[in-house]
């Protein structure tokens, strides 16, 4: 048989690949958006040194705080910027790692012109590392989980289009396969006769009884005749006397 004629076509070999390859670009690109969520750029400081940090208008910042222990500590920050006081909102949603800590978003705000802003904070906990970066929203989280969704999506089909190719091709190809055709019952020819049975004969006669014979020596013995009576019992040994003495 034309391997060509073989459906399904080797093409659908050709897109399971090409399906677990976009998978593999899509989770690159979800571990990309995550990471890059997850360890944004911090412009340092801390409690006792405030910080200045080069911030765009329009833009979302967050001012997180690191948190060593279980607890965040409590902070109260304020931000200026060339047009004066910027208001601040309580944050706690997100959270990031930078230089291998965590860090947690407290306070968020919005400046209103480009430039230089300072950014303070007090802690009743004392000195407290913070940083100032930008705000991760729920947006971008939800491009990471939409990319990874897509990326299994994609895994997936690719994995069910091998298999299923597989499976239908091979099935294709043992039924394209010649099969040995049994002979018809014709093709055995007639019976054979077995032939006619064989006579067994008339039984053979066994003959009159022959004689016993003479004994030897010519000499008839009559056999002895038959006791009368009972037998005799066998006689007994002579009792000893237990309490005799013996002979000397």
């Amino acid at each position: 048989m034309d391997p060509s004629a073989i459906r399904p076509r080797k093409r659908w070999y050709a897109l399971g690949a090409a399906l677990l390859v976009a998978a593999t670009v899509a989770g690159v690109i979800c571990a990309v958006i995550f990471v890059r969520a997850m360890t944004p750029h911090l412009e340092e400081f801390s409690t006792q040194s405030p910080g200045t940090s080069e911030l765009v208008a329009g833009r979302r910042y967050d001012i997180y705080v690191a948190t060593p222990d279980v607890d965040s500590p409590a902070v109260d920050c304020t931000v200026t910027g060339p047009d004066g006081d910027v208001p601040t909102v309580d944050e706690d949603w997100s959270v990031i790692f930078h230089a291998g800590e965590e860090y947690d978003a407290r306070v968020r705000f919005t400046p209103t012109s480009n430039g230089a802003h300072d950014v303070s904070c007090t802690s009743p906990d004392g000195r407290v590392e913070l940083g100032v970066g930008r705000h991760i929203d729920g947006q971008t989280y939800g491009h990471g989980f939409a990319a990874a969704a897509l990326a299994a999506l994609l895994g997936i089909g690719g994995v069910v289009v091998l298999i299923v190719t597989g499976v239908r091709r091979g099935g294709a190809k043992r039924r394209s396969r010649p099969t040995a055709a049994w002979p018809s019952a014709g093709a055995w020819g007639p019976p054979q006769p077995w032939g006619q049975p064989q006579p067994w004969g008339p039984p053979q006669p066994w003959g009159p009884p022959q004689p016993w014979g003479q004994p030897p020596g010519g000499r008839h013995v009559e056999p002895p005749a038959p006791a009368s009576g009972p037998p005799s019992p066998p006689a007994l040994p002579p009792s000893e006397d237990p309490w005799a003495s013996p002979p000397s």
